[in-house]
């Protein structure tokens, strides 16, 4: 768990603080699952960094690589 924790942090240090994203506001954080889709460069993951960040302990980020290729949302 330890290497995570570690890994979160390097990953959610390198988030600049001030500017968020503008989704950031539309979400309801309460929510026990949200789903942002979009194409690379977005900003998804910039987003969910500056989320962990702001929530410090309470958080860690952790990302895997998942592909939709089969998978049809829409229908």
């Amino acid at each position: 768990m330890e290497r995570l924790i570690k890994s979160s942090q390097r990953q959610t240090g390198v988030v600049k603080k001030g500017y968020k994203r503008f989704l950031y506001t539309e979400i309801d954080w309460a929510q026990s699952l949200s789903i942002v889709l979009g194409h690379c460069g977005e900003g998804k993951t910039t987003l969910l960094r500056q989320r962990v960040k702001e929530l410090k302990e309470k958080a860690i980020y952790l990302w895997m690589t998942f592909t939709l290729k089969h998978i049809d949302l829409w229908n």
